[in-house]
């Protein structure tokens, strides 16, 4: 068994009725479920965080995006 990790447009949100799951399928690629729960960050310097440090770090990005204003 591998390990998953996102390598950035890696991971398909919303899986049902999604047709580029059906794509990746087709590609030969492997989909599975992951559980919010049980992931892992690694700051920097390769240290494992902390859940709670994930959480706010989180909590703070969401806070700095809802701040800006954008114009379309």
């Amino acid at each position: 068994m591998g390990y998953a990790f996102d390598e950035g447009a890696s991971w398909i949100h919303g899986i049902d009725g999604n047709p580029i799951t059906t794509l990746a399928q087709q590609a030969g690629m492997g989909t599975f479920e992951t559980d919010d729960e049980s992931r892992k960050s690694y700051d920097i310097g390769g240290v494992l965080r902390s859940s709670v440090e994930y959480d706010v770090a989180e909590e703070e990005l969401y806070t700095i995006l809802n701040s800006l204003h954008f114009q379309g």
